[in-house]
């Protein structure tokens, strides 16, 4: 069995204020801060190549919009 647990929320609004003050476009500001969770999770990985397709996977779905 599992003994821990996700959540899933909306990205903070104060993060979403500071990048769009700085001229970032909205539709571009989640892409930023959910690519920047991922990469420090997917950093603490130790099998490079997984590292590097996850990387892949994430970009080719933010591309399509999928994400």
């Amino acid at each position: 069995k599992c003994s821990h647990a996700s959540t899933v929320s909306p990205v903070d609004d104060d993060q979403r204020f500071y990048l769009e003050t700085r001229g970032i476009p909205s539709e571009i500001v989640d892409k930023l801060i959910v690519s920047g969770f991922i990469n420090e999770v997917v950093q603490k990985l130790p099998i490079t190549e997984v590292n590097e397709w996850i990387l892949n996977l994430l970009s080719d779905k933010q591309n399509l919009g999928n994400l």
